[in-house]
């Protein structure tokens, strides 16, 4: 047998029926009825393959394919340099080409990322939480464009968790100001106005959820993407899963790629096979059960198999060593001591449904001609607007305390990326809220997801609180979840194990407390980088906390200024249905029948106390 390269193929010059000799040693290959051969795609894994295998086939009289070899060998040599880092002695640094306006100074890791990635055309970026995945990505599609001969890429595909489409809008317009940005997303009319909306020149990012590609596939496929972007690439787990295979599917067919992630697997190295199922076959294969075969120790019981641990790990990170570039906080020592990253999610409908309720109540009490006189607005005013700004803080946290005291579960999409959040890293978690239904709500969410969590609010005893403090600084306690009034003065919540991330479910409009807040893991002792996450509601009174602290102004001064609608937003322009609850969310309109029900229930009770009393009776 004797094997050659033919511009992206490797053919194996032999039988059809000689498949065997391949067993074991080749992941991905398939037989060519036309040229009668075995053929697999001439990447660097099935390089590596064909060096400690077939290296006594290769046909080196052949000049293609001994130019193949050459260039593989020099550049898994330069990927082997950045991976382990270019700030050493005799090896050369990283000088990234200056044909674009980079807008900030990149950090020594991205540096290196770009260069790892510019060297293939796909390949997976592991970098942790807070070393900046989507600066790094775009800055690759900017000279993948700028310079032609890196690709000529002008059509960019972004896949992304619903929660991070607008963090993506946002920072594409920030960083590549000559880019188009377009967000594939609503109706079924709306994403078919925005995929006709994309140029065929110049750079355009486009972006859509995962579940959304599994019912636009072929329209996609139709655009004819240059380059895909898959951010927080974990959530295509299961290998069976439609979204799963749509998206590989997709990926296939678009030339270049990069994979984001914090982490490479989280439960089971299933998740990586699913991941390079799109991004590059040739590393795991396409068979998932010769996969779980080779890494997972499946144990036998009554109801079926069951997993008993995990084999040959060596291996399956080897294995991804010359395509996926990893980093971690601890090895990037040039980072700033807190990294900031916003998050913003559309509400569910039926939040949508009550915060338009709330935002016409106010704007039929706060209005020109009422209330709001040249002297400002009433004390009256402000304590009424404060009032309900609190209620809707509630809706976007995902419940609302209505005037009958009632609570009604609205659920919010803040739950789930929480969650998303806090299971793809190793990190330690401080979680900032504000009600004490959502300490309640956060808590049970945590625990039956399995995860170690306790809450620390005004109520606790200081033995539990002492207990709680001393676990979470040992390691023994993922998350803990703090009330932003009671707790963001004098704790210390550093970790000795493990670097701590904040997450602010709910903010404060206080400065002060906000500053506090941060400073409870930025503090002597911390480890690694502190990193702060904002979950925002997209266009409502989340935001509006933001521009509060960003211009120091109070409520009052807004309504002075006739800007309240700037602090409040409209509730997005985009919602997301949530059937999943068998319990449905009431409507405005339905408490509103239900409080007028209690209050006609009311005047006939009144009106039959009157008729006892005139009959001498009361």
């Amino acid at each position: 047998m004797e094997l050659v390269k033919r511009q992206d193929t490797i053919i194996f010059k032999t039988r059809i029926e000689e498949r065997g000799i391949f067993k074991g040693k080749l992941r991905y290959i398939q037989y060519s009825p036309r040229i009668k051969a075995w053929t697999a795609p001439a990447t660097y894994s099935v390089f590596i393959d064909i060096m400690l295998f077939f290296k006594q086939n290769i046909r080196m009289d052949d000049a293609e394919t001994a130019q193949w070899v050459t260039d593989c060998k020099v550049v898994l040599r330069r990927l082997n340099e950045l991976q382990r880092g270019t700030q050493r002695e005799g090896v050369r640094d990283v000088v990234l080409p200056d044909v674009i306006d980079y807008k900030k100074v990149p950090y020594q890791h991205q540096k290196e990322a770009i260069a790892f990635a510019l060297n293939m055309k796909r390949c997976a970026l592991w970098l942790d939480m807070g070393l900046g995945k989507t600066f790094t990505s775009i800055t690759l599609a900017r000279l993948r464009h700028a310079i032609p001969a890196l690709g000529n890429v002008q059509k960019v595909l972004v896949i992304a968790p619903r929660s991070l489409m607008y963090q993506w809008d946002t920072e594409v317009r920030d960083i590549a100001d000559e880019a188009q940005s377009i967000i594939i997303a609503g109706t079924p009319r709306q994403k078919e106005k925005a995929l006709y909306s994309i140029p065929d020149t110049g750079l355009s990012f486009s972006m859509i959820t995962y579940e959304g590609i599994f019912n636009l596939e072929e329209d996609l496929k139709l655009q004819e993407f240059d380059m895909f972007i898959m951010d927080e690439a974990t959530k295509i787990k299961n290998p069976k899963a439609k979204r799963t295979l749509a998206t590989a599917e997709l990926c296939q067919t678009i030339p270049y790629g990069v994979e984001l992630t914090g982490m490479a697997y989280v439960n089971n190295p299933l998740d990586l096979f699913a991941q390079f199922l799109a991004l590059d076959p040739s590393v795991y294969g396409t068979n998932q059960w010769i996969f779980s075969e080779r890494y997972i120790n499946y144990g036998k019981a009554a109801f079926g198999k069951y997993i008993k641990g995990y084999k040959n790990m060596d291996e399956l990170k080897q294995r991804a060593y010359f395509l996926a570039f990893s980093r971690t906080k601890e090895q990037c020592l040039d980072l700033p001591p807190r990294v900031y990253e916003t998050r913003k999610l559309p509400l569910y409908d039926s939040q949508a449904a009550w915060y338009d309720n709330l935002v016409s109540q106010i704007d039929s009490v706060v209005s020109e001609e009422n209330l709001v006189d040249e002297a400002g607005a009433s004390e009256v005013t402000v304590k009424y607007v404060v009032a309900m700004i609190q209620k809707l803080q509630q809706v976007t946290a995902g419940f609302l305390k209505t005037d009958i005291g009632e609570y009604l579960w609205l659920d919010s999409p803040k739950y789930e990326e929480m969650y998303s959040i806090i299971s793809n890293s190793t990190d330690s978690f401080i979680i900032w809220a504000s009600h004490t239904y959502v300490l309640k709500k956060l808590q049970e969410y945590l625990l039956a997801r399995k995860v170690s969590v306790e809450v620390l609010d005004r109520r606790v005893s200081n033995s539990k609180r002492k207990i709680v403090k001393e676990r979470f600084k040992k390691g023994k306690l993922k998350v803990v979840i703090l009330q932003i009034a009671s707790e963001c003065r004098g704790n210390d919540f550093t970790c000795e194990t493990n670097s701590v991330s904040a997450i602010f479910f709910e903010n404060t409009s206080s400065m002060e407390e906000r500053s506090q807040a941060e400073d409870r893991q930025h503090r002597i002792g911390m480890t690694g980088t502190a990193v702060y996450i904002d979950l925002i509601c997209e266009d409502t009174y989340d935001e509006g906390i933001q521009l509060l602290l960003q211009n120091k102004k109070t409520i009052a001064q807004y309504i002075r200024e006739q800007d309240l609608q700037l602090l409040l937003g409209k509730g997005g322009s985009i919602t997301v249905k949530k059937t999943k609850s068998k319990k449905r969310p009431k409507m405005p309109e339905e408490v509103e029948a239900e409080l007028e029900e209690r209050k006609a229930i009311e005047a006939e009770y009144l009106t039959e106390i009157d008729g006892f009393e005139s009959l001498g009776m009361g």
